[in-house]
């Protein structure tokens, strides 16, 4: 439309093209790479745990040596899910680009917000048996802690409000 009106500014209307297409492309970049860390995360926790569990009932750590020692059960399990996911959220972007929308919008912040609550439960076990002769380097002082509880109100309140957007989407349409 500009360049019909005002033929001169072409290459305004080019520049402005060239900025929206990079900025969209780095917040699909951005919000990809957070997901993806989100779910490797997620991959670990559960290794953690798989880990553990084996510790208590065989009383043996299990030791990778080697020179393959990367190519761990992690390591499959983390380009697993992570191409697993790519290809799901592939297929409903090339479906319907709509949808794409859709699902960043809700459900990848829905996703990330719950990592509010994990940053609360780390400061909560921080100070437990476990962990609790670890030294920290930067630790907080004890009239700090008692404010980790606004981080879970905080959190909590965001993840009702992101419940609360996407039932109403969907009892609207």
């Amino acid at each position: 439309m500009v360049i019909e009106k005002n033929p001169n500014m072409a290459f305004c209307a080019v520049l402005i093209r060239i900025f929206v297409s990079l900025s969209t492309a780095v917040s699909f970049l951005v919000i990809g790479a957070s997901l993806h860390h989100t779910i490797i995360g997620f991959i670990n926790f559960l290794m953690t745990l798989r880990r553990m569990k084996y510790a208590a009932e065989s009383r043996a750590v299990p030791s990778s040596t080697g020179r393959f020692n990367f190519l761990s059960s992690n390591f499959f399990w983390h380009i697993l899910s992570s191409s697993g996911f790519f290809f799901l959220i592939f297929c409903i972007a090339m479906a319907q680009p709509q949808s794409m929308i859709k699902l960043f919008e809700r459900y990848v912040s829905i996703g990330l917000n719950f990592a509010g609550p994990a940053v609360f439960l780390m400061f909560q076990r921080v100070w437990l048996p476990p962990y609790s002769h670890l030294s920290i380097p930067l630790s907080s002082n004890s009239k700090v802690r008692p404010f980790r509880y606004l981080i879970l109100l905080y959190y909590g309140g965001i993840i009702a409000y992101d419940l609360v957007v996407i039932i109403y989407d969907m009892v609207a349409s």
